[in-house]
């Protein structure tokens, strides 16, 4: 599902501008979003390895991956206080030994969970890159009927037009920017 919503950020865009830098398309997204356009509207893209665009507002999982490694960690924790207080080296206080012991797994695992979900980006959020060397940031927004205010905002921020109606990697090189 992930990947169909983002091919038609593509191809529903309407206006498509290239960047030669990341802060002026960083100042053009914020214009943007200021501007009331929506992130879901938006494709921002930067070039990666393998000639591939990589949108920079795709979905991460690290939430998900911090809050499900913490409640193992929690769970753990407290199994772990659980079996030394069966085996009676639990100490004096087993529940607030439980308690610790669960939170520092919690907050263990749930830091290790974070740190695995920022390699794990929601599917199919890269797109072939383009033709153009000078673009390595790309936007692609789904303007409607603002497109000429959109235009206008990218163009004011540095951005140049690339084809609106097609993916950027089937841009010809020959066609003026």
């Amino acid at each position: 599902m992930r990947h169909h919503d983002h091919d038609s950020k593509l191809r529903r865009a309407n206006v498509v501008a290239g960047f030669g830098s990341q802060e002026d398309a960083d100042d053009a997204l914020l214009e943007l979003r200021n501007a009331g356009i929506p992130d879901r509207r938006i494709g921002y893209y930067h070039t990666a390895e393998g000639g591939r665009l990589v949108d920079l507002l795709a979905n991460h999982h690290r939430f998900a991956a911090t809050i499900v490694w913490g409640i193992v960690g929690a769970a753990l924790g407290v199994g772990a206080v659980y079996l030394l207080d069966r085996m009676g080296a639990a100490g004096p206080d087993p529940v607030g030994m439980a308690v610790t012991v669960g939170a520092c797994g919690a907050l263990f695992l749930g830091t290790l969970g974070e740190i695995a979900g920022l390699w794990t980006a929601a599917p199919g959020e890269d797109a072939p890159a383009p033709a153009e060397a000078d673009a390595p940031f790309v936007m692609a927004v789904e303007a409607g009927g603002a497109a000429g205010r959109v235009a206008e905002i990218l163009h004011r921020r540095g951005g140049h037009d690339l084809h609106p109606h097609a993916p950027p990697a089937v841009i010809p090189a020959h066609l003026p920017m």
